[in-house]
């Protein structure tokens, strides 16, 4: 992991969650040159989106000159694309002084290059953040919650009624997901359920935003005038049921 890279990460606004998730995954596998390789299937599943979802934030991050994305070629053909976060620009406060010599490997994610890294110069970080970074309960706390944030945008793919998007990602950013005893990939299967077998959605299917603020899940779902229990439905739903 790149201490440059990471910092540079958190210091960017970047749009949405979902790219904030792909930079700083990129960023905490990136070398001392921001340099990492991962597979686009490795970026998905370390983010929890489609690969779909994160090819469009590695292109939106490239086009808002945020990384560079090189192809690589091997003797089998196409490798996993070369990322660079280039991070020369990242302010870096004084404290606590770190070097290392070590060798780097890309993580879990496409082909993985042995290389030997030359001892990075000494960087300095606060302590406050050098804390922060050894903290893992405010580590496992903030993954989890930036992976529920990224999982709106296969909810928002999901809803039929797309209406006020920015509005609705920022009641889904403040949902007290243990509060209401609900995880995004319920809301996903409940939405899904809904627009399959709800015969009032069609006519009368709430906005995003009145879904969300409203705690629409839990309204009975209507099959020709029947109401069903929509919480054993969406369970075997999650369950894979198509």
């Amino acid at each position: 992991m790149s201490i440059e890279a990471m910092n540079y990460a958190y210091q960017q606004t970047v749009g949405s969650i979902s790219k904030k998730a792909v930079l700083v995954t990129l960023a905490n596998m990136a070398d001392h040159n921001g340099e990492c390789f991962p597979s686009i299937q490795y970026i998905a599943d370390r983010t929890e989106m489609t690969t779909r979802s994160a090819k469009r934030c590695l292109a939106d991050l490239a086009a808002d000159g945020h990384l560079t994305i090189t192809e690589r070629m091997g003797k089998t053909g196409q490798r996993s694309n070369l990322y660079v976060i280039d991070c020369s620009g990242v302010t870096i406060k004084q404290g606590v002084t770190l070097t290392t010599d070590k060798r780097t490997q890309c993580p879990g994610g496409g082909d993985i290059d042995d290389k030997k890294v030359d001892t990075v110069s000494p960087i300095t970080i606060s302590n406050n953040q050098y804390n922060n970074h050894s903290n893992k309960t405010d580590s496992k706390e903030s993954a989890i919650s930036e992976v529920r944030q990224s999982k709106f945008d296969e909810w928002w793919e999901a809803y039929d009624k797309k209406v006020s998007r920015k509005k609705a990602e920022s009641a889904w950013k403040n949902l007290k997901w243990s509060k209401i005893g609900k995880e995004p990939d319920d809301l996903i299967a409940d939405t899904k359920l809904r627009l399959e077998g709800d015969n009032s959605w069609p006519k009368y299917q709430p906005n995003p935003l009145t879904y969300l603020n409203g705690e629409r899940w839990n309204d009975v779902i209507k099959t020709n005038g029947v109401a069903n229990n929509q919480s054993s439905d969406a369970d075997y739903y999650l369950r894979g049921a198509k």
